[in-house]
C-alpha cells in the first residue's frame, strides 16, 4: 500500500517556489498562467473538498475573540474588492485583477491556518531558508559570470518557448555619469523584486545566527553576507536603505550603552564600505536628489495617484486601472520634464490602494495589513518588552522591512508577501496568546531565541534544517 500524500509538504513546496513564481509563464489572451499559481490552484481545491467532506465552513466558528476579528477583517477585504471591482473604469480589467486578489489572499489564509502549528510556522521559516539559498548562489554566481544561470521562460500562444537571459538593466549616476549594472532577470525577478526577497528573507539568516552555533553559525555568518553583496548588485536605493536598518535594529537590546556603541560602529562600518565603493554611495545619495530622473518620476506618479484618490474617493478607480488616470492628469508628467507612461505600477503601496480602491479600501487593506501589526506592537511593548526574541519577533520585523520598501515600490502583489502575512497573522496569535498569560513556553519552544532554552535547531524535531 502506497504511504499518503503529505499535503504540507505539497504547500511547503509551493511556498519554496513562491518566491520564483515568475520563471515559467504561459501568456495567451486572456491572463497570464504561472505554473506557482497552477500548483496554488491545486492546493486551495484541495483545502475545499476537505472543508466540504467535513461539513466545516472555510472560515471556521471560533470562540476566541481575536479569530473573530481576523475572520470579521478577511470579509471586509473580499467585499471591498468586488465593491471597487463593481465601480470600476475599466470593468474588464478590474475582473482579471480580482482574480489575482482572491489568489493571494487564500494564501495568506492557507498559511495562516496551517502556520498556527508550531512545527509548519518552523517548516516555513525552513522553506524561506532554502529559497534563500538558491536567490543568492544564483543572483552572484550570475552577476560574477555575466550570464543568467537559470532565466525565465514564456511559453508563448504558438507554442514557442521564450527564455528572456537578459541579465542587467542599467542605472546611469547623475552626478558623475557612471553606467552601472543592475542584477536583474535572474529567476524571473527584477532587480526591485530581488531585492524584497532579500530582505524578507534575510531576517530569518541573521535569527539562524542567534541560535546555531560552531559550523553552522559561520554557514549563516556567510549567508547572510552573501545577501548584502546580492542586495548591493541589484543597486536598489530603498532595499540597501531598509535592508542596514532593521538588521541595526535586531541587535539592539535595552542596554543604551551597548545600543550606541553599535550604532558608532555601522555608521564607521558604512563609512568605510562607501568609501571604498563610491558607485554604491553616489547611488544611494541619488535617493535624496529630487532633480534624478526616477525620482522624479516617482513625485509625478504619486501625485496623480493622490488627485486619482480624491476624484474617486469612496471607491477609487478601480483595480488595475491606475493607468487610465494619466491622460487626466498628464500635465504632472510635463510639470517634472518627462514623458508620459501608461504603467500601472504607482511605486507605492499605500498611494496605489488609495487611487485604486479609495477609501474603503484604504480602511478595509489597513485593518488587513497594519492590525496585526499593531496587536503584535502592543503586546511587545507593553507585556514581553524584556523577553528574548524569538522567530516571531523576526518576521514581523521582516514584515515591516518589505512594508516600508514597497513605499517606493510595488511588491506588494506578489506571492511571498502574502506567505509573511499568513505567518504574521500566526505571530499575532502567538503574541495575543502571551500577553493572556497562556502557557506558551512549552508549545512555542522551538522558537525561542534564548540561549539558555530551547532554540530552533535544538529540539528532536529540528535537528536539521538543511
Amino acid at each position: 500500500m502506497r504511504p499518503a500524500i503529505n499535503f504540507d509538504n505539497i504547500i511547503l513546496f509551493a511556498i519554496f517556489l513562491s518566491p520564483f513564481s515568475y520563471m515559467f509563464t504561459y501568456m495567451n489572451n486572456l491572463a497570464d498562467i504561472r505554473i506557482v499559481e497552477l500548483l496554488w490552484v491545486f492546493i486551495f481545491i484541495a483545502v475545499f473538498i476537505k472543508a466540504a467532506c467535513n461539513k466545516k465552513l472555510l472560515l471556521s466558528k471560533s470562540s476566541l475573540r481575536i479569530d473573530k476579528q481576523a475572520h470579521a477583517v478577511f470579509i471586509l477585504y473580499i467585499a471591498v474588492i468586488f465593491i471597487t471591482c463593481l465601480f470600476s473604469v475599466n470593468i474588464n480589467r478590474s475582473i482579471k485583477e480580482i482574480l489575482q486578489y482572491i489568489y493571494l489572499f487564500l494564501i495568506m489564509y492557507t498559511v495562516y491556518n496551517k502556520a498556527k502549528e508550531p512545527a509548519f510556522f518552523k517548516k516555513t521559516v525552513r522553506m524561506f531558508l532554502l529559497s534563500n539559498i538558491l536567490l543568492v548562489a544564483i543572483c552572484i554566481a550570475s552577476y560574477i559570470s555575466g550570464r543568467v544561470i537559470i532565466p525565465s521562460f514564456y511559453l508563448l500562444p504558438d507554442g514557442r518557448i521564450y527564455a528572456n537571459t537578459n541579465l542587467f538593466s542599467t542605472n546611469t549616476l547623475m552626478e558623475s555619469g557612471t553606467e552601472v549594472l543592475r542584477l536583474n532577470g535572474v529567476l524571473g525577478l527584477g532587480a526591485t523584486a530581488i531585492a524584497n526577497q532579500v530582505l524578507i528573507q534575510s531576517l530569518f539568516v541573521n535569527y539562524m545566527i542567534r541560535v546555531t552555533s560552531g559550523k553552522r553559525k559561520v554557514f549563516f555568518y556567510i549567508l547572510l553576507s552573501a545577501n548584502f553583496l546580492t542586495m548591493i548588485f541589484t543597486y536598489s536605493r530603498a532595499g540597501l536603505l531598509v535592508l542596514l536598518v532593521v538588521h541595526l535594529l535586531s541587535v539592539m537590546s535595552g542596554d543604551h550603552v551597548k545600543n550606541i556603541a553599535i550604532v558608532i560602529a555601522a555608521v564607521l562600518a558604512c563609512g568605510i564600505f562607501f568609501s571604498l565603493f563610491s558607485n554604491v554611495q553616489e547611488r544611494i545619495l541619488e535617493t535624496f536628489n529630487t532633480q534624478e530622473q526616477s525620482s522624479r518620476y516617482h513625485f509625478a506618479i504619486w501625485l496623480i495617484a493622490l488627485k486619482t484618490g480624491y476624484t474617486n474617493i469612496f471607491t477609487g478607480i478601480g483595480l488595475g486601472n491606475m493607468a487610465f488616470s494619466y491622460d487626466a492628469f498628464r500635465y504632472e508628467f510635463y510639470r517634472f520634464g518627462l514623458a508620459q507612461t501608461d504603467s500601472v505600477n504607482v511605486h507605492n503601496f499605500l498611494l496605489q490602494i488609495w487611487a485604486e480602491q479609495g477609501l474603503f479600501g484604504v480602511a478595509a487593506n489597513f485593518m488587513l495589513i497594519f492590525g496585526p501589526i499593531i496587536s503584535c506592537l502592543r503586546c511587545k511593548i507593553f507585556k514581553l518588552l524584556s523577553a528574548e526574541r524569538k522567530i516571531y519577533d523576526f518576521a514581523f520585523l521582516a514584515f515591516i522591512a518589505t512594508l516600508t520598501h514597497n513605499l517606493t515600490n510595488n511588491n506588494f502583489y506578489i506571492e511571498i508577501f502574502w506567505v509573511l502575512a499568513g505567518m504574521i497573522y500566526s505571530a499575532r496569535d502567538y503574541f495575543y496568546e502571551a500577553e493572556k498569560g497562556g502557557d506558551m513556553n512549552r508549545k512555542y519552544s522551538a522558537f525561542s531565541g534564548s540561549k539558555g532554552s530551547s532554540s530552533f535547531f535544538v529540539t528532536k524535531q529540528a535537528s536539521s534544517m538543511l
